[in-house]
């Protein structure tokens, strides 16, 4: 069997809720837009977090011992 090589067209296509696919452009994205707005429409959290403006840290910051390089060097090879 042959595969073939080269530029190959992708399909775009979207499964609407009933389970018909979308293949129109302009259709799939308006049913993104759908999604993204049920998805960001929701409600106001009960707790809310205050940020608070701190100083920054101006602390000189000590250079990495010979250990610490050794270290990442190695979690770098493994990765």
């Amino acid at each position: 069997m042959k595969r073939e090589s080269g530029y190959r067209k992708q399909e775009q296509f979207l499964k609407k809720d009933d389970g018909s696919l979308v293949t129109n452009l302009e259709k799939i994205m308006e049913k993104w837009a759908e999604y993204f707005e049920k998805l960001l429409d929701c409600e106001v959290p009960v707790d809310t977090f205050t940020y608070g403006h701190n100083e920054p840290n101006d602390d000189p910051c000590p250079p990495p011992s010979k250990e610490e390089i050794e270290q990442q060097i190695k979690r770098l090879k493994n990765h």
